[in-house]
């Protein structure tokens, strides 16, 4: 919004003042702040360091670095400004498509861990004397711990893996 404005020539202050009414939440609030604090004679540059420090949203920090190098630099801050949108845009997609990557793994972990406890109660349900070996048995037990241990690692490992991704 703010490059477009200055592409058809609006102020940057004034541009701020569009956004701080036309945005949505949280963005219309912290653009408001650095409103007040530039009408009251406050620095455009460190009206936005502090906002962008108090939110430590990293979006926003870039934001107000691109802004206060623009200030004390000069250049094309509509130009600028396009390509860090088009960054911004970048990294919003590349964090959604590992949210649904980790959703397959997710999805993957239920299916995976779904299937022994469902096939051992299809293989009961069809020959119990097979089954029988496992909880009769010395060795058919020992076995089991080894399956129920397994099966419990293995199920732990993929949510704490899929956790991770998702953090």
């Amino acid at each position: 919004m703010i490059s477009r404005n200055l592409k058809v020539g609006v102020s940057l202050i004034k541009s701020i003042e569009i956004v701080s009414r036309e945005a949505s939440s949280p963005t219309k609030e912290l653009f408001r702040e650095v409103v007040a604090s530039t009408v009251v004679g406050r620095d455009l540059g460190d009206s936005l360091r502090e906002v962008a420090r108090n939110i430590n949203v990293q979006e926003y920090i870039f934001f107000s670095t691109v802004i206060g190098i623009q200030i004390s630099t000069g250049g094309g801050l509509a130009e600028m400004l396009e390509i860090f949108g088009a960054s911004i845009k970048k990294r919003i997609f590349a964090r959604k498509k590992a949210l649904a990557l980790a959703s397959e793994a997710r999805a993957s972990c239920y299916v995976l861990g779904g299937m022994p406890p469902v096939m051992a109660i299809v293989m009961y349900l069809m020959n119990p004397d097979y089954m029988r070996v496992l909880y009769e048995t010395d060795l058919g037990k020992r076995l089991m711990y080894v399956a129920f241990s397994s099966f419990f690692l293995g199920i732990g490992s993929m949510v704490v893996i899929s956790k991770r991704v998702l953090r």
